[in-house]
């Protein structure tokens, strides 16, 4: 969070609303957030990464993108 300067392009484009700004700084919803990594993409400070550390969860997520858009 030290490179986040709040300038809100993530929240922007995340359209699971799993950012919110608090204290002028993004802060990740893990219960909102699909994994997409549009907000990855869009950050310019690189102040948000994407891993997977237990790819045990990886077709849970899948099936949570699946309830929003046809990944086929």
């Amino acid at each position: 969070q030290d490179l986040c300067v709040g300038c809100e392009a993530c929240l922007d484009v995340c359209i699971y609303d799993g950012i919110k700004i608090i204290d002028g700084k993004a802060h990740i919803d893990q219960e909102s957030c699909l994994g997409c990594g549009r907000c990855e993409r869009t950050c310019q400070n690189d102040a948000i990464s994407i891993d997977i550390d237990d790819y045990e969860h990886v077709d849970e997520l899948i099936a949570r993108i699946e309830s929003y858009v046809n990944v086929a």
